[in-house]
């Protein structure tokens, strides 16, 4: 064979050579600097937000689990997971379902929803249904409002993607329904005190959590007892001041309310035993094989912490300062340059689709702030007589600079554009003696 033949066979082979021994020994790709500072820091200890943790509690709410065997059951719910997690094939039964479900903690049926624009007229059309539901719904929604013993809400199930999240729904809508029955039977300060202390309840969750479902949902549901308490203000005509209490439930966001550090610390306690378990999960010699050679553990940690670790990276203060959505060109889509596809291809994959979009997240929260905004708005104004609606629009631009907001005299509503969540429909507030029918 002539040299010209045999010289790149042997290059050939000599490449091949060492991009085996640098892929069994895991040499390549090396982390940046900030991929390390990403690692460190979600690797650290999470913060205590208090000391009293809600999650058994708002877990076993929407059963009929006897109050003082919560704790117990939700240690037998864990110690079946983390079975499953070590050596099982299907995910475990949840034992909560040895216990009755509450009517009601699955928000079906509800004459309200978080999604309501009018809840008033909704119950009005039907009060015998709406006193009908609350009824059967009454110990679910005493166990509801018994969450406000609890500070904080920090996860207890263990890390996996398989754990199921806490659910919320259930929680707004009985809520809703009974401050809006209060109302339309003619008690305004029951239904004044009923959607404030539903507010006072569940506000502190908004950022006291390690887990991003609560953090967004819990804004949301705050925004919509705050609408319907402007909407009972409204028909009053000469309505009490607001106590400091229950305006400070229904304030816009906070810092610390928009800070996605925690929440997202949450998702990487997920994220992190997902990719450390894959080479363990390869049964074949081929699916082992591959994994080996083509898949670098820590590396692909590392990229799914730089995504995640952006929401640590802004201190408060920056958030404060900065206080507007993210454009889609701001948004940094995980990549991976050439060199890491070479030595980590299953690795970039993974990054580039698992890694959560702190951004939209970021952006979703502003949405909820700006609905809470719209709220104090229209309590401020709650007769837009003497102002005119270029003097309205100027003052709700002035609120929220960074969202479109729309004002229709004739109706006497406000509306928020809403770009950033999942229905994207304008979000409407109405007015004195006004109505969204």
């Amino acid at each position: 064979m002539s040299n010209w033949i045999k010289l790149p066979l042997i290059a050939a082979l000599a490449l091949s050579l060492a991009w085996l021994i640098v892929q069994i020994f895991d040499v390549l790709p090396r982390l940046t600097t900030r991929q390390a500072l990403a690692l460190e820091t979600l690797r650290a200890p999470p913060p205590a937000h208090g000391t009293r943790n809600g999650f058994a509690a708002i877990w076993a709410s929407g059963h009929g689990v006897p109050e003082q065997d919560v704790e117990e059951v939700l240690m037998q719910e864990i110690a079946a997971w983390e079975a499953y997690i070590q050596d099982g094939d299907v995910p475990p039964r949840s034992v909560l379902h040895n216990y009755p479900a509450l009517a009601g903690a699955d928000g079906e049926d509800a004459p309200c929803t978080w999604s309501t624009d009018d809840c008033l007229a909704v119950v009005r059309q039907d009060m015998q249904s709406a006193e009908q539901w609350l009824l059967q719904t009454a110990e679910f929604a005493r166990r509801s409002m018994a969450i406000a013993q609890y500070d904080h809400v920090h996860n207890r199930m263990p890390a996996h993607l398989a754990t199921p999240l806490l659910g919320y729904r259930g929680h707004g809508e009985v809520a809703l329904t009974r401050a809006a029955h209060l109302h339309a039977s003619g008690d305004f300060a029951a239904a004044i005190e009923s959607i404030c202390a539903f507010g006072r309840t569940w506000r502190p969750f908004v950022a006291s959590t390690d887990m991003l479902l609560t953090q967004i949902s819990v804004g949301q549901m705050i925004a919509s007892a705050a609408r319907l308490r402007a909407a009972i203000l409204a028909e009053i005509s000469d309505p009490p001041d607001g106590s400091p209490e229950c305006d400070e439930a229904f304030s816009p966001l906070s810092d610390s309310e928009i800070d996605l550090c925690s929440s997202m610390r949450g998702e990487w306690r997920t994220f992190e035993p997902m990719v450390l378990s894959m080479r363990g999960d390869a049964s074949s010699l081929g699916e082992r094989a591959t994994t080996l050679l083509m898949y670098h553990q820590e590396h692909t940690l590392a990229m799914l912490a730089e995504q995640i670790y952006k929401a640590c990276a802004l201190t408060r203060s920056e958030l404060a300062a900065r206080r507007q959505p993210f454009d889609a060109d701001q948004v940094e889509d995980p990549s991976c340059p050439w060199h890491a596809y070479a030595f980590n291809p299953i690795g970039c994959v993974l990054a580039t689709i698992g890694a959560p979009p702190a951004e939209n997240y970021y952006n979703r929260l502003l949405d909820t702030d700006a609905r809470l905004r719209l709220v104090q708005l229209a309590i401020a104004l709650r007769s837009s007589e003497g102002r005119s609606p270029a003097q309205v629009q100027s003052e709700a631009e002035r609120l929220l600079p960074y969202h479109h907001v729309d004002y229709d005299p004739e109706r006497g509503v406000l509306s928020v554009a809403q770009p950033h969540t999942s229905s994207g429909k304008p979000w409407s507030v109405v007015l004195q003696g006004a109505t969204l029918q």
